[in-house]
């Protein structure tokens, strides 16, 4: 709805109803609603305004200070307004548009609580100095303080990122605060009858506003100091977690989504600056930050493929790391050059502790039709798996690893495990197994995030089992005797159905997320219980390291912020030892952060960080990796070539790089 002022008398502006009593609440000033439509975001729905130069929205320049002094003008609504116009069923009147005139000097910090605004409208008035309270209305559409008497803009205006039009004309603006370059959903910028510098504006008459707006972003100083370490935290400051026994295999596990560089662009990430957003730069700082933290085990998500093979795989082997890929499926029906650009998933472990075995692929669009095509799969859940599952190609990797230095029982033949041999007990080796996922990210399927993740939960178990099998020598498969870790970037919040499944072992067929939708006669098979009970589970006994450290976000952008990628355990399996905690809040709101890339933070993620001891079967020699191999911030970021182009990858979806080897 549209909400409306006129002033005649030239009286600071504290949004009174009349000029001693002051509308201390939305309430009162809606009893000062007119009956008329709400212009939303389109400042062409704006009535007249009488004089029509007033409100003209060229992209022109004049290098006087010469201006009207334009006559008040009270709004009538028009007719497309009237027309627009509704009461809600409570009577009241709704709006988030507001205009005042009638000469104001100053704006009231009284303006700045009604954060719920979507268009300002104070053209025509007498206003010097915009606060920096201007900051909190960061749902603004439109901004309109033409004819007025501004000589500076507030940084703070560069906050409001989801301006699309700001008219500034016919003021005293001589020039422009950097900030403004942030605004990167804005269509319109007027500015002229302002006495702009002509550096400013011959800038701004070349460019056009697009490059205009990236002229300005990238004069912007970003001299915020680094964000504070992240430390981890222990059992020491909180008593969920367990101490370090002597003698058990300590485990660090390293989640992060490094933001694939075809997903990097202004477009999507305007507020950041277009050096900071390049992939020569945003990966020292990945590396630096993989570095830091030492893991065993790191597990990457929106790794394109030409940098695995050309960047992460020699980086990280220089400090005796190792690793394996799946690209998205979509990379099977490409040509070489278009796949060297598709991302996917990466596992990269630390040869020091672990030994490869072998890897899995999880394609979630492979699976959705092997699953539609299933015995009792009915037209309908089939044609939903079809329809809304199988056309995701979001992948999972799966690996298993043999741990090195087990003082335990090992043999070169795993299906003899535990049996005696010339009278002699042999040893069983120690075998884990690490899963990393990338799960779609679209919050309107939250159904197919769901059935991705019971799909995979599925095949894992399958893999689990015959682990427990062929390696350990069970006569009955068993999933839960062999130890799991599991990353992802699961693109869930907390209080999602994905990690209810995860975390409760089982969710219902009438859950929310999945929206109604009929999938269980498709489904129900692949339950790790009887398939005819109303809900469907996994029997994997998962735990969340995290749960009772809050994270505020793991995902920081513009749109969105919240904590979507996790790292959990079997739980019979492991002790967790301690997480890295979150970043600093203090740090985002003192240097201004609206949203990740930032010079600072190469990726729209932070990476998440666990420490484990291996509590179940036998006691493991301590491994830690020698002097040279600890990893140090990355000093030489070149490369010096590719990897055989990509011949590695021509056949297989999924690739794993030993000894500089491709198998």
């Amino acid at each position: 709805m549209y909400a409306a002022y006129e002033y005649h008398h030239n009286t600071n502006l504290s949004l009174q109803h009349d000029h001693n009593q002051q509308l201390s609440s939305s309430s009162e000033i809606e009893a000062e609603i007119y009956n008329a439509a709400p212009v939303g975001n389109d400042s062409n729905a704006r009535s007249s305004r009488g004089n029509e130069n007033s409100r003209h929205r060229s992209q022109g320049h004049n290098g006087s200070a010469s201006r009207r002094n334009a006559p008040s003008q009270s709004h009538t609504p028009s007719a497309e307004e009237r027309a627009r116009a509704g009461v809600g069923s409570n009577g009241v009147v709704s709006w988030d548009v507001l205009e005042i005139t009638g000469g104001v000097r100053n704006m009231s910090r009284s303006l700045f609580a009604m954060t719920h605004l979507g268009a300002l409208y104070m053209a025509n008035n007498q206003i010097s100095r915009i606060p920096a309270g201007i900051a909190r209305l960061r749902n603004l559409t439109i901004l309109d303080l033409s004819n007025n008497r501004l000589r500076v803009l507030p940084p703070e205006i560069g906050v409001l990122l989801q301006l699309k039009h700001l008219y500034l004309q016919q003021n005293f603006l001589r020039t422009l605060p950097f900030e403004i370059g942030r605004l990167y959903k804005l269509s319109t910028l007027a500015l002229d009858g302002n006495p702009l510098l002509n550096e400013i504006f011959e800038v701004y008459q070349e460019y056009g506003l697009e490059k205009f707006l990236v002229f300005l972003l990238e004069q912007l100083n970003f001299d915020s100091p680094p964000p504070p370490n992240r430390t981890m935290v222990t059992s020491s400051e909180d008593s969920t977690f367990s101490p370090y026994h002597e003698g058990r295999l300590r485990i660090t596990v390293l989640c992060y989504n490094v933001l694939c560089g075809q997903y990097c662009s202004r477009a999507q990430y305007g507020y950041c600056p277009q050096w900071a957003l390049e992939w020569d730069y945003r990966r020292k700082g990945i590396m630096t930050e993989i570095n830091r933290h030492n893991s065993d085990l790191i597990c990457l998500q929106e790794v394109e493929t030409e940098q695995y093979y050309s960047f992460f795989v020699p980086k990280l082997r220089q400090h005796g790391i190792e690793g394996c890929f799946v690209p998205k499926s979509r990379a099977k029906t490409m040509h070489n050059l278009e796949r060297s650009h598709v991302d996917g998933c990466a596992i990269f472990y630390n040869t020091a502790k672990f030994e490869f075995i072998e890897d899995y692929s999880i394609e979630f669009s492979h699976l959705a039709m092997s699953y539609a095509h299933s015995d009792g799969c009915v037209s309908e859940a089939s044609e939903n798996m079809l329809n809304r599952v199988m056309p995701k190609d979001n992948v999972g990797l799966v690996a298993l690893l043999r741990i090195k230095n087990s003082s335990g029982p090992s043999t070169d033949h795993p299906a003899e495990n535990g049996t005696e041999e010339n009278g002699e007990k042999k040893t069983q080796d120690q075998y884990i197994l690490v899963v990393n996922v990338h799960v779609h990210w679209d919050p309107e399927y939250c159904d197919v995030k769901l059935i991705q993740c019971i799909m995979l939960s599925s095949r894992l178990r399958d893999i689990a089992n015959n682990v427990s099998k062929r390696y350990y020598g069970l006569t009955t498969p068993d999933p839960t005797k062999v130890p799991i870790i599991f990353t992802g970037d699961m693109n869930s919040l907390p209080d999602s159905g994905v990690l209810e499944f995860f975390l409760k072992g089982e969710i219902p067929y009438t859950h929310k997320d999945f929206r109604g939708i009929q999938y269980k006669p498709c489904i129900a098979r692949y339950s790790a219980v009887d398939k005819d009970l109303d809900y469907i589970s996994h029997g994997l006994q998962m735990g969340n390291p995290y749960q009772n450290v809050p994270l505020h976000h793991t995902n920081y952008t513009l749109d969105f912020k919240g904590v979507i990628d996790y790292i959990l355990y079997s739980r019979a399996h492991f002790n967790c030892l301690g997480v890295l905690n979150a970043l600093s809040k203090d740090w985002l709101e003192d240097s201004r952060i609206v949203g990740f890339p930032h010079p600072h933070i190469p990726s729209d993620h932070i990476p998440i960080v666990a420490e484990f001891e291996l509590v179940s079967g036998s006691k493991v020699t301590s491994t830690t990796r020698t002097n040279d191999q600890q990893c140090t911030p990355e000093r030489n970021h070149g490369f010096s070539g590719f990897r055989n182009g990509f011949d590695i990858i021509r056949s297989p979806s999924k690739t794993v790089v030993q000894n500089g080897q491709a198998h």
